[in-house]
C-alpha cells in the first residue's frame, strides 16, 4: 500500500541518488578531458593544470581546444600540430623549444586569459601557422592563421611578473591582433602585426612585415621595422592622456600618421628611418590641425620625401638629422610652421631652402621656417639599445574567483549527509503510532 512514509523515503532517496550523480558530474568536470598520450583526439577541454611532454609528443588536435579554467604547460621541446581552433580563458604555459603547427589557414588562437611563451636565444619557441590565398577579382590574396590577444586578456604586469608575455618566439606564416597589454620582447614576426588596444610593449624584435596601431597606447622600442609603421588615430579606443611611444627603432619603410588626431600624444624620438620610397614620415589628417606628436631626434635619410606634411601638423619637430632625401621636406597644406634646429645635410641656408617643398614652389602652400638649424649632425638622433623603456602597469583584468574542487566535494558530501539525516528523521517519523 502506498503511504505517505512510502513517497517521503522514496523522495529521500531520489534526492540522495541526484546529490551523487551531480557529485560525480562536479568532479568529472574539474578533470582533463584530452590527451594523456600522442596520437589524434578529436577535440580536448582543459580544466585543471595539465602538463604536454615531448616525450609523449607530437599531440595531434584534428577538432579545438578549450583552456577553460587550469593551466596547460606545454613543456620544453614538446609538438603541438592543432588543426582547429584554440581558446585560452584559463593560461596556456609554452617553454623553450616548443613547437606548435597551425595547420589550416583559418585556425587561430584566442587568448582571453593568459599566454606565456618563455622561448631561449639558444632555444626559441616556433609558432607556425599556415598560408591560403583569398581570390579578390584578378588578383589572390593571401590570409594567414591568426593569433589574438582580447581585450579579456590579461596583460604584462612588471610589478607582479605575472600576465601574458612572449620571449624569444619566432612566429611565421600567422598574423597577430593586439588589444591588451602582452609584453613582446625578443621576438620575429614574419606577417603582419596589429595593434588594437592596451598598452602592449614590444622591444628588441623584428617586424618584418610592418606594424599597424590602430588603438591603444603601444611603447614600440629597439625593434628592427621593415614594412613601416602606420598610425591610424580615428579610433575611438585611444585614451586621452596617455602616450604613444616610437623610440630607438631602425625602421625600413615609412612612418604613416592617418586620420584625425589621436587622442593620445605620439613620441617618434631616436629612430632611423629609411628606405622609404613615398614619405618617411607622413601626417595625413583629415583635417588641417594640430596634433600632440614630437618628432625628436630621429635620422630620416634615404627616402623619397624625409617628412611630408599632407594636412595637419605635429607640435614639435626639432634635434632631427634630415639628409639625403630626394626632397628633405614638403608642405602639402597652407599652414606655416616651424621646423627649427635639425640638420639638413648642410650648413648651405639656401640648398637647405631649396630641399623643402613649400610657399615658394606653390604659392597655395605654407611656408616652412628652418631657420636656426644645425651646422653638423645631431649625434643622439640614433637608437640607443641602451636606453631604458617606459614601462605602464596596467591594472589586472578583473577575473572571477573559480570555485575549486577541494571546496565543492566537502559541501557535496556535507549535503549527503544532511539528506541521510533527513531520511532518518523521517523513518522514525513515520513509525510513530498516529492518535486518532
Amino acid at each position: 500500500m502506498l503511504t505517505m512514509g512510502n513517497i517521503s523515503k522514496s523522495f529521500s532517496l531520489l534526492l540522495i541518488l541526484v546529490l551523487a550523480v551531480s557529485s560525480l558530474t562536479i568532479v568529472a568536470s574539474t578533470m582533463p578531458i584530452g590527451l594523456g598520450q600522442s596520437g589524434t583526439n578529436t577535440s580536448t577541454v582543459i580544466s585543471s593544470d595539465t602538463t604536454w611532454t615531448q616525450a609523449n609528443s607530437p599531440y595531434n588536435i584534428e577538432g579545438n581546444v578549450l583552456i577553460n579554467n587550469g593551466t596547460l604547460t606545454l613543456a620544453t621541446g614538446t609538438t603541438l600540430n592543432l588543426n582547429g581552433y584554440m581558446i585560452v580563458t584559463g593560461s596556456l604555459i609554452i617553454q623553450q623549444g616548443v613547437t606548435i603547427n597551425i595547420q589550416n589557414a583559418s585556425g587561430y588562437i584566442q587568448v582571453d586569459g593568459i599566454l606565456q611563451a618563455l622561448g631561449t636565444n639558444s632555444s626559441p619557441i616556433h609558432i607556425i601557422g599556415s598560408e591560403a590565398t583569398l581570390p579578390i577579382m584578378f588578383n589572390t590574396t593571401p590570409y594567414y592563421s591568426t593569433i589574438t590577444f582580447s581585450q579579456e586578456s590579461r596583460g604584462w604586469n612588471e610589478q607582479t611578473l605575472s600576465g601574458s608575455i612572449i620571449e624569444n618566439t619566432i612566429f611565421s606564416s600567422t598574423t597577430l591582433t593586439i588589444s591588451s597589454s602582452v609584453k613582446f620582447t625578443q621576438d620575429s614576426f614574419a606577417n603582419a602585426l596589429s595593434i588594437e588596444g592596451g598598452t602592449p610593449v614590444i622591444t628588441g624584435c623584428t617586424i618584418e612585415s610592418g606594424l599597424s596601431i590602430l588603438g591603444g597606447t603601444p611603447i614600440i622600442s629597439n625593434n628592427q621595422v621593415m614594412g613601416g609603421i602606420t598610425l591610424e588615430g580615428s579610433s575611438a579606443v585611444f585614451s586621452n592622456g596617455q602616450i604613444t611611444y616610437i623610440d630607438d627603432n631602425s625602421i625600413s619603410g615609412q612612418i604613416l600618421y592617418l586620420e584625425s588626431p589621436l587622442a593620445s600624444n605620439v613620441v617618434i624620438e631616436r629612430n632611423l628611418v629609411t628606405n622609404s620610397k613615398d614619405a618617411a614620415i607622413d601626417i595625413a589628417f583629415a583635417n588641417n590641425v594640430g596634433c600632440s606628436m614630437i618628432i625628436n631626434n630621429n635620422t630620416i635619410t634615404n627616402s623619397a620625401v624625409g617628412i611630408q606634411l599632407h594636412y595637419g601638423y605635429p607640435q614639435l619637430i626639432s634635434n632631427n638629422n634630415i639628409y639625403d632625401n630626394t626632397v628633405n621636406f614638403k608642405v602639402d597644406n597652407n599652414h606655416s610652421f616651424n621646423c627649427t634646429n635639425n640638420w639638413w645635410g648642410t650648413t648651405d641656408q639656401q640648398a637647405t631652402g631649396n630641399s623643402i617643398y613649400d610657399f615658394k614652389y606653390d604659392f597655395t602652400l605654407g611656408t616652412v621656417n628652418f631657420v636656426p638649424f644645425l651646422t653638423a649632425p645631431n649625434p643622439e638622433a640614433v637608437p640607443n639599445i641602451n636606453a631604458s623603456i617606459t614601462m605602464l602597469n596596467p591594472s589586472p583584468t578583473p577575473t572571477v574567483p573559480e570555485f575549486p574542487t577541494l571546496i565543492i566535494l566537502p559541501l557535496v558530501a556535507l549535503a549527503i549527509l544532511l539528506s541521510i539525516v533527513f531520511v532518518r528523521k523521517r523513518n522514525s517519523v513515520d513509525r510513530m503510532p498516529v492518535i486518532e
